[in-house]
């Protein structure tokens, strides 16, 4: 089967199980939604729940996390804030991506214990490359700031609004989006002309 037969399938499989469950998911509609015959899906991949495994795989956001070379400029607070809201804005921008991934994990993931641990690495890969991004900023941190109080705060930021945003309930523009990141690191870095 070409490639691009199976992302197809799961691509389907994603968007729709993300809208009505794995159980109301048929594969004969994946079927229809990817273009293929029904038998191409058994085949490929055997029932849902592997089909399941096979989706939230193929779209892992940690690959591009983890190759991403985090170094954060100390130079000034502005540099430091910017370096951290960039960090915010690649996670944002690797959920954003794969937005049905993290709808199905929200709604499905608890149901499935041996897809959770799956599901799961996105944002925890997230949190990781985060708290990372702020131990680095750590010199330029104001002495009050809590770490791990920070880290789940900025990272709650990000998926509250690429959740919001993927459910059509907030339209943020990428400028105005990296501003409220920004706004929200600010507090957090010592200098005025931070």
């Amino acid at each position: 089967m070409p490639p691009e037969t199976g992302e197809r399938i799961v691509r389907a499989f994603l968007k729709l199980a993300a809208e009505r469950g794995i159980d109301r998911t048929t594969t004969r509609e994946v079927a229809e939604v990817a273009g293929v015959n029904e038998v191409t899906i058994f085949r490929r991949f055997g029932d849902k729940q592997r089909l399941a495994r096979a989706a939230i795989q193929h779209f892992d956001p940690t690959r591009d996390f983890d190759t991403h070379e985090l170094e954060i400029d100390l130079s000034s607070p502005e540099s430091t804030v910017a370096g951290v809201a960039d960090v915010m804005a690649l996670i944002r921008d690797r959920l954003r991506d794969r937005a049905e991934l993290l709808q199905f994990g929200l709604g499905e993931a608890t149901r499935f214990p041996d897809l959770l641990e799956l599901v799961r690495a996105g944002p925890m890969t997230g949190l990781r490359l985060l708290r990372q991004a702020l131990e680095q900023a750590a010199p330029r941190l104001r002495p009050e700031v809590q770490l791990e109080a920070s880290v789940l705060s900025l990272l709650g930021l990000v998926l509250l609004t690429v959740i919001w945003g993927s459910r059509g309930w907030l339209e943020l523009d990428d400028a105005h989006w990296d501003g409220l990141f920004e706004a929200a690191v600010r507090p957090l870095v010592q200098g005025d002309e931070a």
